[in-house]
């Protein structure tokens, strides 16, 4: 199941908006079939229903960039290439007269055939002709964090926290990550939920928290060259080797988290990936609310933890939202966005633990009421899950 993750993390990522259908086909692996072809189901139900919406209406671009997206996804995982070449090739030519001459018609060209057009030049071409296109500006972003193009990649995050689109309850779960850390943290960000990004749009589209450093974790294991600009910038000695391959994600790993001057955090969702390295002893993970702070001291982690629920983060937005639950993106699946308030859950399970323990009814009733208010709203939850966090905050 681990490796499934962050198999799905690089096609998440964008390999297979440019260039990694065949990677992905490559490295199909038999203890993954049962998964893909759960991976595969949920993709080819997704492109029927736009594909439906389209005999609806031909010139929906919205649905037809959905119905490539899934097509192709569910192609990669189908093993049926020539079948599946020749179905791309006849949805092509109906995008190609029905919406000619739009940014989603040379978007869908580039993600279903990379081979022709994958190239981030021609993504930076797209988006030079059609720069205002909110709807393509998850696909602008994937390609320009492949690539590590920094001016665009904030020249982005302004134009898309200035357009409104970018899914709200992102930006409110990033804020609290951010607000949560000290100056000039180091924040790991592995790809697989939508909040690395948030954070950059935060930093670079509302000016906040600027002095962070988000990692873009796949690219560092990937990138030499954004390895050497990163470790420069935070003044990090060397590492040795330019390839990161196998095993070795948990020396660089390591590497950067014992050698940082800057205070090292990570995203609560990889604490189980980080402890398979014999380098993260659990007790170096400190809790201090949504990120886990690497620390091989010990410290009064609860005091933080407490001074972020009780004064920094704002959680209001947990109770009462005014945007829609499902914000409908293009590129974007909802799985990445919907469950990541149920986060809070082992976040602060500790704390209401201590407040109960303590004796501080006030606080304790404030925070059980959100984080149950948080698992009854999970809608996307399936009962067995609610079942399951009911139960972490019942038998404390």
């Amino acid at each position: 199941m681990k490796n499934i993750k962050y198999y799905c993390l690089l096609l998440a990522f964008g390999l297979c908006w440019t260039g990694g259908e065949v990677w992905a086909q490559n490295q199909l692996s038999e203890e993954m079939q049962p998964e893909l072809k759960e991976l595969y189901i949920s993709h080819k139900q997704k492109a029927d229903f736009w594909k439906q919406k389209l005999q609806e209406n031909p010139k929906d671009e919205r649905a037809w960039i959905n119905y490539a997206t899934n097509a192709n996804q569910a192609a990669i995982f189908s093993g049926r290439q020539p079948e599946e070449e020749k179905d791309k090739k006849k949805m092509y030519s109906r995008a190609e007269s029905a919406i000619a001459n739009t940014a989603t018609c040379a978007v869908i060209k580039n993600i279903l055939f990379p081979s022709e057009s994958s190239s981030p030049a021609e993504v930076i071409k797209i988006m030079e002709k059609w720069p205002n296109e909110t709807l393509h500006y998850p696909y602008y972003m994937m390609n320009l964090l492949l690539i590590n193009d920094r001016e665009r990649i904030k020249s982005l995050c302004r134009q898309w926290y200035r357009s409104g689109t970018f899914p709200q309850q992102c930006l409110n779960f990033s804020y609290n990550e951010l607000a949560g850390t000290e100056k000039n943290a180091v924040i790991f960000w592995d790809g697989s939920y939508m909040d690395g990004i948030s954070m950059l749009i935060l930093q670079h589209g509302k000016g906040v928290f600027t002095d962070r450093t988000v990692v873009n974790f796949p690219l560092l294991l990937a990138d030499s060259l954004y390895r050497k600009q990163l470790f420069t910038e935070l003044e990090l000695p060397e590492y040795k080797n330019d390839t990161v391959i196998g095993e070795e994600w948990k020396n660089i790993v390591a590497h950067v988290a014992r050698h940082s001057k800057y205070p090292v955090y990570f995203p609560f969702y990889m604490q189980e990936f980080l402890l398979q390295n014999h380098y993260f002893k659990k007790e170096y993970l400190s809790c201090e609310g949504l990120l886990l702070k690497y620390s091989e001291k010990t410290y009064d982690n609860l005091a933080l933890l407490r001074r972020n629920f009780e004064h920094i983060y704002l959680l209001d937005y947990l109770r009462v939202s005014f945007f829609p639950k499902n914000q409908d993106v293009p590129y974007i699946d909802s799985k990445w966005i919907e469950p990541l308030n149920l986060y809070y859950i082992p976040a602060f399970r500790s704390l209401l633990k201590f407040y109960k323990e303590s004796g501080d009814r006030a606080h304790y009733e404030e925070l059980d009421s959100l984080l149950r208010s948080i698992i009854d709203r999970s809608d996307y939850a399936t009962p067995k899950v609610k079942e399951e966090y009911l139960n972490s905050i019942n038998n404390l």
